[in-house]
């Protein structure tokens, strides 16, 4: 189905709390966690669900995927609304990474994350403390003239329907340099680290034994 999710695990646990009012799910999963759902991938170390929020907190190295983006976080928390993704928090030591073409990434880095969705869009990424962020520049016929790298304490993206950056505003003092193509592609911010090779993308890769 459209917004089935599917999870493996070394160990899995799942009880229903029962209260005087309601019940509720939860889920602890240790060891080599696999997420696949069909818009973001996930994996870490360890996860817990509650059902009386649908939220998810990943942690021991958790990174999410969902189309050319990587997350990552000491902690990651997702929090679902009917099925659907609401928001998403990356804390502390949130990195973002947007992969335009092979060896070509922009790069979002800051104390935290909270990205905001609706109607299964992301509407909003607020990135807040030491925000960072390095993003290469297309002229009108889509080719790189540029990187772009701004320091600020706090940035605001908003995005349209068609998921593209409507405009991003950035507070208290920011600070830019615009570097050319090939100085931008050598520039990594504290932090970086690519992980799309362990994304599982099938049934059989989150069942499959490392």
């Amino acid at each position: 189905e459209e917004d089935s999710l599917y999870l493996a695990a070394d160990t899995l646990l799942s009880q229903r709390q029962v209260t005087p009012t309601d019940s509720f799910q939860q889920i602890h999963a240790w060891g080599n966690v696999k997420i696949l759902h069909r818009s973001w991938r996930g994996r870490c170390d360890s996860l817990y669900f509650s059902g009386i929020d649908s939220s998810f907190l990943l942690f021991g190295r958790p990174v999410l995927w969902a189309d050319s983006s990587q997350l990552t976080g000491d902690t990651v928390q997702l929090v679902l609304e009917h099925k659907a993704l609401k928001d998403l928090l990356l804390y502390p030591g949130a990195f973002i990474i947007n992969r335009e073409l092979a060896g070509v990434d922009n790069q979002i880095k800051g104390r935290t994350v909270h990205a905001r969705f609706a109607e299964k869009r992301m509407r909003t990424l607020e990135v807040a403390g030491n925000a960072e962020s390095l993003y290469f520049i297309r002229d009108d016929a889509s080719g790189f003239v540029g990187a772009n790298v701004i320091q600020c304490s706090q940035m605001e993206f908003v995005f349209n329907d068609e998921r593209k950056i409507r405009h991003i505003d950035f507070f208290t003092k920011p600070t830019g340099t615009m570097l050319p193509v090939q100085e931008g592609l050598l520039r990594k911010l504290e932090g970086y680290l690519p992980r799309y090779g362990e994304r599982p993308d099938t049934l059989e890769s989150i069942v499959a034994w490392p």
